[in-house]
């Protein structure tokens, strides 16, 4: 099963992020699409349940100042 965790910016930039406590630290920049967004799709198709996605981003040179976590659940039953 395919799955990616997507960020969306509003403006070009680039996304750095890392797993479990910023592991395995990469960093990839944005991409267009068609309604104007900013996106980085990063690849979780490996991660489990109870592991995190850590990442900060930046628009133009200027980095957001900020760290994001997101926690990988299970997918329940009912899909």
């Amino acid at each position: 099963m395919d799955s990616r965790l997507t960020v969306a910016l509003h403006s070009p930039g680039a996304v750095r992020y890392g797993f479990d406590g910023w592991q395995d630290i990469r960093e990839d920049d944005t991409r267009p699409n068609s309604l104007g967004l900013h996106l980085v799709e990063i690849d979780t198709v490996r991660l489990r349940a109870g592991q995190q996605v850590d990442l900060t981003y930046r628009c133009g040179s200027r980095w957001v100042g900020r760290d994001f976590r997101v926690a990988v659940v299970s997918r329940d039953a009912d899909g």
